[in-house]
Protein backbone atom coordinates (compact mmCIF):
# COMPACT_ATOMS: atom_id res chain seq x y z
CA UNK A 1 0.00 0.00 0.00
CA UNK A 2 1.07 3.80 -0.63
CA UNK A 3 1.28 6.04 2.09
CA UNK A 4 -0.82 8.57 2.03
CA UNK A 5 0.59 12.04 3.01
CA UNK A 6 -1.05 13.65 6.15
CA UNK A 7 -2.52 16.94 5.61
CA UNK A 8 -0.93 19.82 7.39
CA UNK A 9 -3.14 21.31 10.25
CA UNK A 10 -1.10 25.04 10.46
CA UNK A 11 -3.30 27.77 9.91
CA UNK A 12 -1.41 30.40 8.06
CA UNK A 13 -2.35 34.24 8.08
CA UNK A 14 -6.35 35.25 8.84
CA UNK A 15 -6.41 31.22 10.20
CA UNK A 16 -5.83 30.20 6.40
CA UNK A 17 -4.13 26.77 5.66
CA UNK A 18 -0.58 27.72 4.12
CA UNK A 19 -1.79 26.31 0.59
CA UNK A 20 -4.82 28.70 0.11
CA UNK A 21 -2.84 30.84 -2.40
CA UNK A 22 -2.10 27.72 -4.37
CA UNK A 23 -5.81 26.67 -4.76
CA UNK A 24 -7.08 29.50 -6.81
CA UNK A 25 -4.22 28.22 -9.80
CA UNK A 26 -5.50 25.55 -11.93
CA UNK A 27 -2.61 23.63 -12.33
CA UNK A 28 -2.23 23.36 -8.34
CA UNK A 29 -5.83 21.93 -7.92
CA UNK A 30 -5.05 19.46 -10.92
CA UNK A 31 -1.96 18.27 -9.39
CA UNK A 32 -3.29 17.58 -5.82
CA UNK A 33 -6.33 15.69 -7.59
CA UNK A 34 -4.08 13.72 -9.69
CA UNK A 35 -1.99 13.06 -6.52
CA UNK A 36 -4.85 11.23 -4.78
CA UNK A 37 -6.37 9.51 -8.09
CA UNK A 38 -3.05 8.05 -8.48
CA UNK A 39 -2.71 6.93 -4.65
CA UNK A 40 -6.05 5.26 -4.70
CA UNK A 41 -5.08 4.10 -8.54
CA UNK A 42 -1.45 2.00 -7.40
CA UNK A 43 -3.56 0.78 -4.52
CA UNK A 44 -5.94 -0.99 -7.10
CA UNK A 45 -3.54 -1.97 -8.65
CA UNK A 46 -1.06 -3.44 -6.82
CA UNK A 47 -3.00 -7.04 -6.83
CA UNK A 48 -2.66 -7.22 -10.16
CA UNK A 49 1.10 -6.25 -10.17
CA UNK A 50 0.78 -3.10 -11.99
CA UNK A 51 1.75 0.43 -11.91
CA UNK A 52 -0.01 2.88 -13.97
CA UNK A 53 2.55 2.78 -16.95
CA UNK A 54 2.43 -0.93 -16.76
CA UNK A 55 -1.74 -0.64 -16.69
CA UNK A 56 -1.22 1.88 -19.95
CA UNK A 57 0.59 -0.07 -21.93
CA UNK A 58 -1.06 -3.40 -21.36
CA UNK A 59 -4.61 -1.40 -22.20
CA UNK A 60 -2.38 -0.05 -25.42
CA UNK A 61 -1.49 -3.28 -26.76
CA UNK A 62 -4.92 -5.21 -25.54
CA UNK A 63 -6.95 -2.67 -27.64
CA UNK A 64 -4.78 -2.71 -30.56
CA UNK A 65 -3.87 -6.50 -30.89
CA UNK A 66 -0.96 -5.45 -32.80
CA UNK A 67 1.68 -2.48 -33.11
CA UNK A 68 4.78 -1.90 -33.01
CA UNK A 69 7.06 -1.05 -30.12
CA UNK A 70 7.34 3.03 -31.62
CA UNK A 71 3.61 3.56 -31.84
CA UNK A 72 3.18 2.69 -28.04
CA UNK A 73 5.77 4.68 -27.03
CA UNK A 74 4.32 7.82 -29.42
CA UNK A 75 1.13 6.73 -28.42
CA UNK A 76 1.59 6.92 -24.23
CA UNK A 77 4.23 9.38 -24.94
CA UNK A 78 6.79 7.42 -23.19
CA UNK A 79 10.19 7.20 -23.76
CA UNK A 80 11.83 3.85 -25.58
CA UNK A 81 13.80 2.77 -22.75
CA UNK A 82 11.31 2.93 -19.81
CA UNK A 83 8.98 1.19 -22.71
CA UNK A 84 11.72 -1.96 -23.54
CA UNK A 85 11.39 -2.50 -19.66
CA UNK A 86 7.61 -2.88 -19.42
CA UNK A 87 7.86 -5.10 -22.39
CA UNK A 88 10.49 -7.16 -21.24
CA UNK A 89 8.78 -7.78 -18.18
CA UNK A 90 5.77 -8.65 -19.84
CA UNK A 91 7.39 -10.82 -22.67
CA UNK A 92 8.51 -12.79 -19.30
CA UNK A 93 5.59 -13.02 -17.68
CA UNK A 94 3.69 -14.32 -20.75
CA UNK A 95 1.18 -11.13 -21.26
CA UNK A 96 2.67 -10.45 -24.17
CA UNK A 97 4.42 -11.89 -27.79
CA UNK A 98 6.68 -10.33 -29.88
CA UNK A 99 6.54 -11.08 -33.62
CA UNK A 100 8.50 -9.19 -36.41
CA UNK A 101 6.73 -7.36 -38.62
CA UNK A 102 6.34 -8.55 -42.43
CA UNK A 103 6.32 -5.35 -43.33
CA UNK A 104 9.47 -4.31 -41.96
CA UNK A 105 11.78 -7.26 -40.49
CA UNK A 106 13.83 -4.54 -38.45
CA UNK A 107 10.91 -4.07 -36.27
CA UNK A 108 8.57 -6.01 -34.28
CA UNK A 109 4.75 -6.48 -33.47
CA UNK A 110 3.61 -6.60 -30.10
CA UNK A 111 0.58 -8.62 -29.50
CA UNK A 112 -1.34 -9.53 -26.18
CA UNK A 113 -1.04 -12.99 -25.08
CA UNK A 114 -4.49 -14.68 -23.51
CA UNK A 115 -2.95 -14.48 -20.21
CA UNK A 116 -2.13 -10.62 -20.97
CA UNK A 117 -6.21 -10.23 -22.16
CA UNK A 118 -7.38 -11.79 -19.13
CA UNK A 119 -4.99 -9.59 -16.70
CA UNK A 120 -6.19 -6.70 -18.59
CA UNK A 121 -9.91 -7.20 -18.35
CA UNK A 122 -9.65 -7.96 -14.54
CA UNK A 123 -7.36 -4.83 -13.82
CA UNK A 124 -9.58 -2.74 -15.89
CA UNK A 125 -12.79 -4.25 -14.08
CA UNK A 126 -10.80 -3.15 -10.57
CA UNK A 127 -9.63 0.35 -12.17
CA UNK A 128 -13.38 1.04 -13.28
CA UNK A 129 -14.64 0.49 -9.60
CA UNK A 130 -11.60 3.03 -8.53
CA UNK A 131 -12.83 5.64 -10.80
CA UNK A 132 -16.67 4.89 -9.60
CA UNK A 133 -15.68 5.70 -6.41
CA UNK A 134 -13.77 8.80 -6.60
CA UNK A 135 -16.20 10.36 -8.87
CA UNK A 136 -19.17 9.48 -6.44
CA UNK A 137 -20.52 12.49 -6.07
CA UNK A 138 -20.79 13.56 -9.51
CA UNK A 139 -23.80 12.85 -12.02
CA UNK A 140 -23.24 11.56 -15.33
CA UNK A 141 -23.58 15.15 -16.86
CA UNK A 142 -20.98 15.99 -14.25
CA UNK A 143 -18.56 13.46 -15.26
CA UNK A 144 -18.98 14.25 -18.90
CA UNK A 145 -18.31 17.69 -18.40
CA UNK A 146 -15.11 17.25 -16.14
CA UNK A 147 -13.86 14.81 -18.99
CA UNK A 148 -14.64 17.49 -21.88
CA UNK A 149 -12.46 20.56 -19.31
CA UNK A 150 -9.82 18.17 -19.05
CA UNK A 151 -9.57 17.56 -23.33
CA UNK A 152 -9.92 21.20 -24.04
CA UNK A 153 -6.93 22.20 -21.37
CA UNK A 154 -5.12 19.38 -22.77
CA UNK A 155 -5.78 20.27 -26.52
CA UNK A 156 -5.05 24.16 -25.60
CA UNK A 157 -1.72 23.20 -24.18
CA UNK A 158 -0.38 20.16 -26.49
CA UNK A 159 2.25 20.92 -28.43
Amino acid sequence: MSAKPKPIETAGEEGQKPDTGLRDLLGYRMKRCFNALRSDLLDTLEPFGLKMISFSVLNVICDSRALRQADISTILSIERPNLVAVLDEFERLELISRKVDPGDKRAFLISPTLKGLALRKAALIAVKVHEQRAMADLDETQIGDLMNFLDLVENRLAK
